[in-house]
């Protein structure tokens, strides 16, 4: 994915930390049509079912993209915190040891 829409080429994705600041300007989504800009009837609101269908399909690819790379970055914490750990118990247990060296030597020397 590159970042654009071949069927709507204004389409741009977006960061979540942009998409959250359009939502506090705005107060709606990037790229869904306000409720007050669809036409009212006595019905309730008239819309394209065209263009809803293409805004919410959208939507739903910019949520799988957005979890693909929280997921990449949570998978890539996990690695780092698996190497931390590896090496802390290293530290530790070389620090253990020593520990008993120490204690040895300091026995045999009473």
């Amino acid at each position: 994915f590159d970042g654009y829409s071949d069927i709507n080429h204004s389409y741009k994705f977006k960061s979540l930390a942009d998409v959250s600041a359009f939502i506090k300007k705005n107060k709606h989504l990037p790229g869904v049509t306000k409720i007050d800009d669809l036409k009212k009837n006595v019905n309730g609101y008239s819309f394209d079912l065209t263009a809803l269908s293409i805004q919410s399909l959208e939507k739903i690819e910019e949520l799988y993209l957005h979890v693909i790379e929280q997921q990449k970055q949570i998978d890539a914490k996990n690695e780092e915190i698996e190497a931390l750990r590896k090496a802390l118990k290293d530290q530790t247990d070389k620090t253990n040891d020593r520990l008993q060296k120490l204690e040895k030597a300091l026995i045999r020397n009473k």
